[in-house]
């Protein structure tokens, strides 16, 4: 087996991980037998390649969207609504969590709510911090004891902390940045006001400028640095699917005038029919941060090749070395056999979302697919 990493252009303008494993054909054991053999060269027998691409983004989408409301769930009819506008049109969105608020008796149901309704409506969580806090004003105990508390409420309430988001976009601080990643976030959300630097993952890009101050989009009406309505938010989104980029938009105060960073609702629901009408994955923060570590990770591994009549046998294993309890975001793979022959079908062992049989097309075959190094057993039929 001869395995070779590469990278290769899938768009004139985008890099992707490709991975070539080459089998060699069969020689066949006595028939007696009928028991399958290793593969091995065979005169005159071309051989077989297994390809495997992920794509950029999850589901092969153009580019990516994080929805986050700068809002505390279950304070608000108002607030609590945007969850029903996002999720109504298919969307995923995240609202922050201040823990201290939430550790009070008077809050209990709202985190039961927000663990077992909203997360499986696609409504994520990031850490704000135990208080609200602008920590680059702190010291890095200070800073690391408040993530390191909020992190740890998460948790413990079952709200999957990974995500972090700076309150008051403070968090330019190196040292605010390590406190952060320290306490266990993978990634934390900062600002930018320059149009140009709201692009996470640009073009040829494969991996953030700085994981822990992750730029994003700011919104509010009447404030001159940010975006103000829709037809500005328009050309951002238009210019993330030309980038085939990552944004994070931060919006807050939507449909309170009297709010800091009022948004008007009318102009919130253009922005998310704009974002459902186009190849946006609407990915949670927290998916689309662990997506990226993850792919830029990837790595194929074939083992225990044998042949019988019309069918290769093998295992096969998608890998990335990252904690599996942390990092459990599904890859978008395609594979693709490269042979003389037609591939039919593969049949797939343990199941993957309760299917086995999987129809190929071309001999491609796409695949959504943790990369927990779990061992599949592969029948591939030509």
């Amino acid at each position: 087996m001869i395995v070779q990493v590469l990278f290769f252009d899938r768009q004139a303008h985008m890099k992707q991980l490709l991975i070539i494993i080459v089998l060699g054909m069969v020689l066949y054991v006595s028939c007696s037998t009928n028991e399958p053999s290793i593969l091995g060269p065979a005169e005159g027998k071309k051989a077989l390649e297994i390809q495997a691409e992920v794509s950029k983004w999850f589901d092969g989408h153009q580019a990516a969207v994080s929805i986050n409301y700068d809002g505390p769930y279950g304070t608000h009819e108002k607030i609590n609504r945007v969850a029903d506008d996002v999720t109504g049109r298919g969307l995923h969105m995240d609202y922050e969590c201040v823990t201290d608020s939430y550790s009070r008796e008077s809050y209990q149901q709202i985190v039961i709510d927000m663990r077992t309704i909203m997360i499986p409506r696609g409504v994520h969580f990031f850490g704000h911090g135990h208080k609200h806090d602008q920590h680059d004003w702190f010291d890095f105990d200070y800073c690391y004891t408040s993530f390191k508390t909020c992190y740890d409420y998460m948790e413990l309430w079952g709200l999957q902390p990974k995500a972090y988001g700076y309150p008051a976009s403070s968090g330019r601080n190196k040292t605010t940045q390590l406190a952060c990643e320290l306490a266990g976030f993978i990634s934390a959300r900062g600002v930018t006001v320059y149009p140009d630097s709201f692009f996470i993952c640009p073009d040829e890009l494969t991996e953030p400028l700085n994981w822990y101050y992750l730029p994003s989009v700011p919104v509010g009406k009447n404030y001159p640095s940010y975006v103000n309505d829709h037809s500005e938010m328009s050309v951002v989104l238009d210019r993330n699917l030309e980038k085939t980029a990552w944004i994070i938009i931060m919006y807050h105060a939507i449909d309170f005038p009297d709010g800091w960073g009022y948004y008007p609702r009318a102009d919130f629901l253009q922005d998310l029919d704009q974002i459902a009408a186009n190849d946006f994955w609407s990915g949670n923060m927290d998916m689309v941060a662990a997506y990226i570590h993850e792919r830029n990770r990837f790595q194929l591994d074939v083992s225990t090749v044998m042949v019988k009549d019309d069918t290769w046998y093998c295992d096969i294993v998608f890998r990335d070395g990252l904690d599996n309890t942390m990092y459990n975001q599904p890859l978008t793979v395609e594979l693709t056999f490269a042979t003389e022959y037609t591939i039919q079908n593969v049949y797939i062992e343990p199941p993957l979302n309760l299917l086995s049989v999987f129809p190929v097309t071309d001999n491609k075959l796409i695949v959504n697919i943790i990369p927990d190094e779990r061992v599949y057993h592969l029948k591939i039929k030509r």
